[in-house]
C-alpha cells in the first residue's frame, strides 16, 4: 500500500464525524515543536536529516505518538493529536514534512 492511500485512510478515518475540513502541507526545518490545536490533527510524512553522525538521533513526541529516528530519510506516517517537541543529539539541521488537519464544526 502506497503512502499516500495509509493517509488518506488515516484522514478519513479522522473525518467520520466532520463535513468540513481544511488540508494543509508544511515543510519545516529544524523546528523545536509544531503546534497542534485541539480541533487539529497533524500527519508527519517525512523526516530527512541533512547529517547523521554514528551516533546521532532525533525524537518526536505529543501525547498520542513517539518515535526515535536514527536513519537519514524517514518516511513513515505518524499521527499527532497535540503539540510535537523535537529533541537531538549531534544532529544540526532536519527538515520535517507534515499535512495538518484542521476540523471545522458547522
Amino acid at each position: 500500500m502506497s503512502v499516500e492511500t495509509v493517509l488518506k485512510y488515516m484522514i478519513d478515518n479522522d473525518l467520520i464525524d466532520h463535513k468540513k475540513y481544511m488540508l494543509s502541507h508544511h515543510l519545516v526545518d529544524t523546528p523545536s515543536r509544531i503546534d497542534v490545536k485541539t480541533d487539529e490533527v497533524v500527519y508527519i510524512d517525512k523526516i530527512i536529516i541533512n547529517s547523521l553522525p554514528s551516533h546521532g538521533w532525533l525524537e518526536f513526541h505529543s501525547a498520542t505518538e513517539s518515535r526515535l529516528v536514527r536513519v537519514k530519510k524517514y518516511e513513515q506516517i505518524t499521527r499527532h493529536k497535540g503539540h510535537i517537541y523535537f529533541s537531538k543529539n549531534q544532529i544540526n539541521k532536519f527538515k520535517v514534512s507534515f499535512i495538518k488537519l484542521k476540523l471545522i464544526k458547522d
